[in-house]
């Protein structure tokens, strides 16, 4: 039996060929620039042509093998995010429920939710209709008929108009968000979540960490003031552009998140208390327990963040705070009095 021919994808920037195989499609990437960075340059996926073909017009050939491992690969996304909401929740509590995917981007993490929440009512949302459309590929793909995707381009607004939900997640999105924003949108979300149900911010860098591993890959700069945290950026980090703004470098996650700020901006919202949840399943007793959980199932629990968890554990005891380099929480409203 011959062996199938490659089909070329055209792109200006590689050359990307898709050959059919058993059990899927084999993508292999070769960049004409090889100092452009790439995430990885072959991949076996499940895929049809067409969708792969979408996820390289809107992700562009560096993320194309990314982009699909993070809906395919249950050691990636899926092994995070499922323990961020499972470690509160049996998976019984969601189903049923209404659930939103706030900064749902391509869909990756909305197709997760979707593949283990099978009767709920899902809702992801982006800014960005680009991304929607790569989302509802994904979806139709997948025949989740559960699924509702939509893009919010005119503010807040269609969001607040929204029925409420039991469940939202904010999974790798909060630390992208200007200060005003954050102001809107976690108002927005927490006016929409219903009294005992639970907000998820998952996967962004601590406002505090010692280290900002996410954006500049700085020591201490999280404690600096925003005028001298600027032109330290530039000038130090070779991961921030020597013209980046500071509005640009605040797009790209540099201040992350702490509780406090949170707390602030849900307390101003709707004049509901609100509780921060410590994990109480897969036998963890806090968010420590959980940082520790979450690297041991990716294979990431080394001696070095050992002793990170050890600390943490200490800091909490001693101070009553949680620091950690992720900011990973679980927050419930409280009926007003």
């Amino acid at each position: 039996m011959p062996k199938p021919e490659p089909l070329l994808l055209p792109h200006p920037a590689a050359e990307v060929t898709v050959t059919p195989e058993a059990d899927g499609h084999r993508i292999e990437i070769r960049m004409y620039d090889p100092a452009v960075f790439i995430g990885a340059t072959s991949r076996l996926t499940r895929y049809p042509v067409e969708l792969i073909r979408k996820v390289l017009q809107v992700k562009g050939p560096a993320y194309l093998c990314d982009e699909i491992a993070r809906d395919e690969d249950p050691g990636y996304v899926e092994v995070e995010l499922m323990s961020d909401l499972l470690a509160y929740r049996p998976e019984s509590a969601f189903e049923g429920r209404r659930i939103l995917d706030f900064g749902c981007g391509s869909g990756a993490s909305t197709m997760i939710l979707a593949r283990h929440f099978k009767t709920a009512r899902i809702v992801g949302i982006d800014l960005s209709p680009e991304l929607v459309s790569l989302a509802r590929a994904r979806r139709d793909f997948y025949g989740a008929g559960h699924v509702e995707l939509e893009a919010m381009t005119e503010g807040t607004g269609r969001l607040e108009a929204m029925e409420p939900f039991d469940f939202i997640v904010m999974n790798a999105v909060y630390e992208h968000l200007l200060p005003g924003e954050r102001r809107a949108v976690i108002g927005a979300l927490w006016r929409r979540l219903k009294s005992g149900g639970i907000l998820f911010i998952n996967e962004t860098p601590h406002r505090y960490w010692l280290k900002d591993s996410h954006t500049t890959g700085l020591y201490l700069i999280n404690y600096l003031p925003d005028w001298l945290a600027a032109p330290v950026a530039r000038r130090c980090s070779r991961r921030v552009e020597p013209d980046a703004t500071w509005p640009q470098m605040l797009r790209n996650g540099i201040r992350g998140g702490s509780e406090r700020e949170l707390l602030g901006l849900v307390g101003a919202a709707d004049g509901r208390g609100a509780e921060i949840l410590e994990p109480c399943r897969l036998g963890l007793v806090d968010r420590i327990d959980l940082w520790s959980h979450i690297l041991q199932q990716r294979g990431r629990h080394t001696p070095k963040t050992r002793k990170v968890a050890q600390v943490a554990k200490v800091l909490k005891k001693r101070l009553g705070w949680t620091v950690l380099p992720t900011f990973s929480i679980a927050i419930s409203p409280r009926p007003r009095d």
